[in-house]
């Protein structure tokens, strides 16, 4: 399957999705609060689609990868079946005592 990747395409993809993975790495950032940043964040990928030009080649991978992935399980749990035993136990909790 990799010997038919057109690696100019592959080039183009992610060059195009970067914008996205800095606004996924900015906007999940654990040291400063990122909530504002959003907005812009949705604003500006906004604008980055509506830009985005559709080269001829486009089409015909986009084609490429539908036929491609159609072979993939549309349910994700069909290749990995749930248990047949499935029995759910909850610990029992005694009420507590109020205290007045």
């Amino acid at each position: 399957m990799m010997e038919s990747v057109n690696m100019a395409t592959l080039d183009e993809l992610i060059e195009f999705l970067k914008p996205f993975e800095d606004a996924s790495d900015t906007i999940e950032e654990e040291e400063r609060p990122t909530l504002p940043l959003v907005v812009l964040y949705a604003s500006a990928l906004k604008k980055h689609l509506e830009r985005a030009p559709m080269s001829a080649v486009e089409p015909v991978e986009i084609e490429k990868l539908k036929a491609c992935c159609s072979s993939f399980p549309e349910n994700k749990t069909e290749n990995f079946p749930p248990p047949q035993d499935r029995h759910i136990s909850l610990a029992s909790v005694p009420p507590t005592a109020h205290v007045a």
